[in-house]
């Protein structure tokens, strides 16, 4: 099986308060190199995660060429994301698209879901996008209690804004600085997340650009019986998350092993770590994801989905204080919520 690795460089200075991964050490770019090219050698495809995208980044792109074939990700940069002349031109010619994050239509309401005060430096960079790039300009919204009464206006504000070619909703995870920062306000029900989740659909179709759902909100049954994520890896044929399986993450900080890249702010989800040669794993995730607590155990998609996206069904799980559970049933799955609405 082809596996990728993606390495988490968690460089970004901004600290947003909503930021899943919390603080981190930058690593330096040779390390990072260095690392890349040593697990091609071993066969794996290499892909770096960048947080804060500079000419530096780009010389790992080509390096690895994880944006040159078939692949899944997008760039994820920040406002300030400035490259030469060169650089523009070699990223124009690969296969993904860049996004922003945006969290609210109005300043006061992305201030207050992100913690950062950059909403006009966001528009800016929007609005002068493709006098640079011909790549397609997309929106990451992160849906939590403080905007979640937002997204219709925020549906204005793109449809306004024709740079904009398609907006991903992201579901609110209580992980990283979002403990210390956000504090249980910003959490969503499992109301809050069926009636956003609809929200977001209604406008599926009725709008001049793509709307879509990020993978933590799970299996989508409702409107896509055949969704899996897709994101990191290629997705595979038998469940919904596919880490572990073709797909690990490796936090470059300290060369820790996880399933997914959104793992690795919980060190409880270390499956093993990077000598400098081997991907060494401690215990086995594949053995383990199918015993998975209600209500996975025994849906009825259980046996095509093994327990949706791991990532929000384990938070969700660690809320009340509990340890991490990685069993744990994800108790936000739109299918078991469709039921209950």
């Amino acid at each position: 099986m082809n596996k990728t690795v993606t390495l988490v460089h968690k460089n970004c200075r901004r600290s947003c308060d909503l930021c899943a991964y919390g603080p981190a050490d930058p690593v330096d770019y040779h390390v990072i190199a260095d690392t890349a090219r040593t697990l091609m050698e071993k066969g794996y495809n290499a892909h770096l995660y960048d947080f804060y995208v500079n000419a530096r980044s780009v010389d790992i792109f080509r390096l690895t060429r994880q944006f040159e074939g078939e692949n899944p990700e997008w760039l994820n940069v920040t406002a300030d994301f400035s490259l030469n002349e060169a650089d523009r031109a070699y990223m124009n010619s690969l296969n993904t698209a860049v996004v922003i994050s945006l969290h609210g239509s109005r300043p006061e309401i992305h201030r207050r879901a992100g913690g950062i005060d950059d909403y006009e430096d966001i528009l800016h960079f929007i609005r002068d996008f493709h006098r640079y790039f011909t790549l397609s300009l997309g929106i990451n919204y992160v849906v939590s209690g403080l905007n979640i009464d937002d997204i219709g206006d925020m549906m204005e504000l793109c449809r306004e804004e024709r740079s904009i070619d398609f907006i991903e909703f992201i579901p609110f995870g209580f992980a990283g600085n979002a403990r210390n920062t956000l504090g249980r306000r910003a959490i969503l029900s499992a109301s809050d997340t069926y009636k956003a989740y609809r929200t977001i659909m209604s406008f599926q179709g009725n709008v001049p650009f793509q709307v879509e759902l990020d993978a933590c909100w799970g299996p989508d049954f409702v409107n896509s019986p055949g969704k899996k994520c897709w994101f990191f890896a290629k997705p595979l044929a038998d469940r919904f998350c596919n880490a572990g399986f073709n797909h690990f993450a490796l936090r470059l900080q300290d060369m820790k092993l996880f399933p997914c890249p959104c793992m690795t702010e919980m060190n409880e989800l270390a499956i093993g770590a990077w000598d400098g040669r081997e991907l060494c794993i401690e215990w086995n995730w594949m053995e383990e994801i199918d015993r998975c607590e209600p209500p996975c155990n025994g849906c009825d998609y259980f046996p095509s989905c093994r327990g949706g996206c791991r990532v929000p069904a384990i938070m969700d799980s660690a809320l009340d204080g509990h340890s991490i559970n990685r069993f744990a049933g994800f108790r936000r799955c739109l299918h078991v919520l469709g039921k209950s609405h």
